[in-house]
């Protein structure tokens, strides 16, 4: 009789191990695949491909910015070229019914642009007429100024690598 004991502690036992494993592989393949999966996808979005010479290239774009700026007469923006994608450009268009005199200038002190755009206007700047060459890569600060009224300027650019690009 004590056979018989003692090979039923051996099953009960062999089942809470088995069970116990069971539930122990569950629990980690559970959490492994809830670490696997974002709760929310990315947004990602592909620059377009060119095609030069003969090679891909997947990349053009640097460096991508836009927004808004508003103030009663004086304030600044930035934006950062990477090093070689010196091509930019730049829209401005003023919202106010005053003229906003608008200048980019370098972290090493260059003005690149300066141009006076009357109210309800607007103005591209392209680089690579005046530098065909690109650029300096660095922080840009953009500053916008008016006398007459307020600072009420939407703004968009990019950086490319590409001179194609900057039309």
């Amino acid at each position: 009789m004590g056979e018989c004991i003692q090979l039923k502690i051996v099953k009960k036992t062999a089942a809470t191990l088995a069970v116990s494993a069971v539930l122990a592989s569950v629990a980690i393949v559970g959490s492994a695949s809830a670490a696997e999966t974002p709760a929310t996808a990315p947004n990602v979005t592909a620059s377009p491909a060119t095609v030069e010479g003969g090679i891909f290239k997947p990349m053009t774009f640097g460096n991508k910015w836009d927004g808004t700026v508003t103030a009663s007469s004086s304030t600044t923006s930035a934006f950062i070229v990477p090093a070689t994608y010196g091509y930019v450009k730049m829209w401005f268009y003023n919202k106010d019914s005053k003229p906003v005199t608008i200048s980019i200038t370098h972290e090493s002190g260059k003005v690149y642009y300066t141009k006076t755009i009357n109210g309800g206007a607007q103005d591209t700047w392209l680089s690579p007429p005046d530098y065909p060459d690109g650029v300096r890569g660095g922080t840009y600060t953009v500053q916008y100024h008016s006398s007459e009224g307020s600072v009420n300027v939407q703004y968009a650019g990019f950086a490319s690598d590409n001179k194609a690009e900057v039309k």
